[in-house]
């Protein structure tokens, strides 16, 4: 007696059947089931979870006076995006973008505050980050060329968002990298 075991069955039935089948003095032929691998499921945090918002898609706030923040590209330790707030050299050593958020809408905000490849090498820069303008809190940090910083601020109930960079060496390169608002 021959049995072919073909398909996917289950591993107790196959092995009854090998052996129910190898009981009686007969040839047994068997095909192995595949390899059972667990089937991926998103866990209750991952299905829960909202995209963040970047700041690239929000228009800033007029400010008189001010040199803004430029959406643009930028590559920090080989890593680019197209996701990012440049200051671009124009006299200026300092840029800043305010952007209005709503009170509550948002809770944090995420980016890395960077130095692009490309700069010199003893390039540095001072990026800050406040909410509600002078009234609110602030947060500056000092970046080196080499060295980006990952920042998170919280933004709950804030009215308003400025990020800010203070670069004046001479080739002054510096990026919010991926400025992000979470839910």
């Amino acid at each position: 007696m021959s049995l072919a075991i073909i398909g996917v069955i289950g591993p107790a039935v196959t092995e009854w059947l090998l052996d129910r089948a190898s009981s009686d003095s007969a040839t047994t032929t068997a095909v192995a089931t595949p390899e059972r691998r667990p089937v991926p499921t998103a866990t209750p945090a991952t299905a829960q979870a909202e995209p963040g918002v970047s700041l690239i898609d929000l228009d800033p706030m007029a400010e008189a006076g001010a040199v803004p923040l430029r959406p643009g590209t930028a590559t920090v330790d080989g890593r680019s995006t197209d996701h990012a707030l440049v200051i671009q050299q124009s006299g200026s050593c300092a840029a800043s973008s305010s952007y209005r958020l709503g009170g509550g809408r948002y809770k944090r905000f995420t980016a890395d505050a960077a130095i692009p490849d490309g700069a010199s090498a003893d390039t540095s820069a001072s990026f800050t980050v406040a909410v509600n303008g002078r009234a609110g809190s602030a947060e500056t940090v000092e970046v080196v060329f080499g060295r980006p910083k990952h920042i998170e601020f919280p933004v709950e109930n804030a009215r308003t968002l400025t990020l800010s960079i203070f670069a004046c060496d001479q080739d002054a390169q510096a990026a919010w990298m991926e400025p992000t608002l979470s839910r």
